[in-house]
Order: C-alpha cells, then sequence, then structure tokens
C-alpha cells in the first residue's frame, strides 16, 4: 500500500484546517477527518458544470461564478463547454488552495487558472456574488446576471453539503434564488 504523505495545511477562516495530501499520484483535501476531495473522482463536479453550461448556450458572454476551486474540476469543465466570449470568476475563500493548484497540483489544473477567460477571486462566494464584480454586468436588473455555482464544502461549516451526487443524494440541494432565463441566473448552494 501507498502511503498518504501530508504536502501542506491551509488555516481557513473561522479556524478549521484544510490538509493536502498526496498518495502516488493522487491528491486529497481533508478536513479533520473528512476527505472533502481527492482527484480520482470528479465527476459530479464536471456534470455540474456541464449542465450549468447547457442553460447558458446561446447567451453572448455568459458569466459564471464558481464558489470554490477545489481541485478545479468545475472550472476544466466549464472552460471546455463554455466559448471564447465566457466569463469564469472563480470565489476561494482560502488562498492556499489556488497555491496549490499553481505548486504540487499544477498538472491536474491543467493550466485552467490562466486561461484569459478565469478571474480568480480571493473571498467567500456570497461576498463575490453580492459584489460590484458580479452586480456591475447589468446594475439595472433585479437579479444578478452571472450563473453561480457553489461546488465545494463549507470548510466553516463540515456539514455543509458539497454539490456532488453523493451530497445531493445525503443533503439536497436547491436553487437559493429565482432563476431568470433572461438573464441567465441561477444561483446554486448546498441544502
Amino acid at each position: 500500500m501507498i502511503p498518504r504523505e501530508l504536502i501542506d495545511t491551509a488555516q481557513v477562516p473561522g479556524g478549521a484546517e484544510l490538509r493536502l495530501f498526496r498518495r502516488g499520484g493522487d491528491f486529497m483535501i481533508v478536513l479533520e477527518r473528512n476527505e472533502l476531495m481527492n482527484s480520482r473522482m470528479s465527476g459530479s463536479e464536471e456534470a455540474l458544470a456541464v449542465m450549468t453550461c447547457e442553460r447558458l448556450k446561446g447567451r453572448k458572454a455568459p458569466r459564471l461564478l464558481i464558489g470554490g476551486y477545489g481541485m478545479g474540476f468545475t472550472l476544466r469543465a466549464a472552460l471546455a463547454a463554455l466559448g471564447s466570449d465566457a466569463e469564469l470568476v472563480v470565489a476561494e475563500l482560502v488562498p492556499k488552495i489556488i497555491a496549490w493548484a499553481r505548486g504540487p497540483m499544477v498538472d491536474l489544473a491543467a493550466g485552467c487558472l490562466d486561461d484569459p477567460r478565469v478571474a480568480v477571486i480571493e473571498d467567500d462566494v456570497a461576498a463575490v456574488k453580492n459584489s460590484s464584480i458580479v452586480q456591475s454586468a447589468a446594475p439595472a436588473l433585479p437579479v444578478n446576471p452571472m450563473l453561480a455555482l457553489s461546488c465545494t464544502a463549507s470548510p466553516i461549516q463540515p456539514t455543509s453539503a458539497t454539490i456532488t451526487a453523493a451530497a445531493r443524494a445525503r443533503a439536497g440541494f436547491r436553487i437559493s434564488g429565482p432563476f431568470n432565463p433572461g438573464a441567465g441566473t441561477a444561483p446554486f448552494q448546498g441544502a
């Protein structure tokens, strides 16, 4: 059996600690005794991006807010599904997660953070969603014009849902705001 090697730790606002492990060529992000994600399983994160991007088909210059980088599966799938006029914003609460993507997990990241369509904001996704960065696209609209996904577990509240098939089965998920097809808005959050 290949042993698990601790690569790094990251402090989360609120005091929790994330740990990045490597076992052979696989990576795991762990909170306490809970494995939040690993590099072997990405299907649900990719499906979340693909299904969401399908809702944006036909829109000019679609905008997508991704809550949490994780291991980048949702971001990479969204980049593959959207055209060159898309804008993707990743809101990441823990800056070291981005450092891990540019460091020990650089091969897994596959350059997605360097794509010109991508902007990374180191902040809570809720703050970014309500910020002028997101609102500026259409300030007169009563709803947010950026489609928002939340695709990672909250390290501050370990019991919150991760938007994966397993988490939906355990905890469900909901659309936290109205979907306006004309504006392309459907903010997803864990239940």
